[in-house]
């Protein structure tokens, strides 16, 4: 099959949707299919062993013409679009844009459109966003009613496709973390280290979440807790008086990340509205093979809202519930010896079926084959 796979930037820019496009690309090259990433110019270095074909200049509006024409030239049996309305327009409004599918329904019928939603459109929470949210809910509307298939990222965005007229399929993102074959070897760390590893962000609202750790953390000696990510300063400021043994990662590359999460006992992935499928970071966790705590909430897939013993230790959104599902976890720590073997093999598999790219682009595949035949 002949898939051309949209999205306006590619790594090396670090952004998550690129990363998964070129990760989803390179599952279904494995599968046997010929895959062009439509993308704009750029002078960075390309990913390797996959075809890019840029479809807009380096600068300036991302307009639906000059993509429709390659996909033409191109003779695509699929075109799926990775979409978020922020890498299209400014401020998200492109109404140019919107037009894509409509266009190419005219101008390639044969081709199925296949339109992946990783964000759906802002909320008008504030006054200032309303113009952005009446826009951006035309713009998403319009995609989708020209859509063959519509998949989302997360559960939670099912429900604002069925307000604009449309039904979707979730396919979830996964990990763009490669789990690195040297798993933790040179890392710094005592054979008999219980190691609590943080990935990702502290904001004001996760920070009360980090506080539970630290007092769990107290009342176990030889515990360590490490933290990889850019709020080392948050992190900092509340635990350098509490007298545990901490490690701040502030500028990681993947395969030092790759490493802590492999050396991880315990990862800590609390989430204020819930872990769902498109929280990077629990996936990281996962597939690396961690046992994972992390959060019930509103946001929360009903499938994993059932993960418990499958390396995932759910806690509602109450702070003293983490604390005691990390308690728990923290119960079936042994001694690692040279941290080379999965903690949570179960936690491994639930990825590999349920999030891999293997597992993402055979699901994209099934849902092209069934709209090919209507």
């Amino acid at each position: 099959m002949r898939i051309d796979l949209v999205y306006p930037v590619l790594p090396p820019v670090v952004d998550g949707i690129a990363d998964h496009t070129v990760l989803l690309a390179r599952a279904l090259v494995e599968d046997g299919h010929r895959v062009r990433l439509l993308s704009r110019a750029s002078d960075s270095p390309q990913p390797t062993g996959l075809e890019v074909v840029a479809v807009w200049p380096r600068s300036g509006r991302v307009t639906a013409g000059p993509l429709v024409e390659e996909v033409v030239r191109g003779e695509a049996d699929a075109v799926v679009l990775q979409f978020e309305q922020f890498a299209y327009g400014h401020r998200g409004i492109n109404p140019d844009f919107a037009r894509t599918f409509g266009m190419l329904r005219s101008r390639h019928a044969g081709a199925v459109r296949v339109l992946y939603a990783h964000e759906t459109w802002t909320s008008p929470e504030r006054l200032a966003w309303i113009p952005l949210w009446i826009a951006q809910r035309a713009q998403f509307r319009a995609l989708v009613r020209s859509a063959d298939v519509v998949v989302v990222a997360a559960e939670q965005w099912l429900e604002r496709v069925r307000r604009v007229g449309g039904s979707a399929e979730q396919v979830p993102i996964f990990s763009n973390i490669p789990v690195s074959p040297e798993g933790a070897a040179g890392l710094p760390l005592d054979r008999d280290d219980a190691v609590v590893v943080w990935f990702g962000y502290v904001d004001s609202r996760r920070a009360v979440f980090l506080d539970e750790v630290v007092r769990v953390l107290s009342g176990r000696p030889g515990s360590r807790f490490v933290y990889v990510g850019k709020d080392g300063d948050v992190v900092d400021g509340r635990l350098a008086a509490r007298g545990i043994r901490y490690e701040i990662v502030p500028t990681p590359t993947t395969e030092v990340v790759s490493a802590w999460l492999r050396a991880a006992d315990v990862c800590v992935a609390p989430f204020v509205d819930g872990v769902s499928a498109r929280r990077g970071s629990f996936l990281a966790a996962l597939a690396h093979g961690a046992r994972v705590v992390t959060t019930i909430g509103p946001d929360t897939d009903r499938h994993l809202r059932h993960a418990a013993h499958r390396g995932v230790y759910l806690a509602g959104d109450e702070v003293a519930g983490f604390g005691s599902a990390l308690r728990e976890a923290l119960g079936g720590v042994t001694s690692r010896g040279a941290r080379t073997d999965v903690v949570s093999p179960e936690a491994a598999a639930e990825y590999a079926r349920h999030f891999a790219p293997e597992a993402a682009a055979a699901r994209l595949l099934d849902l092209i084959a069934a709209a090919s035949r209507r």
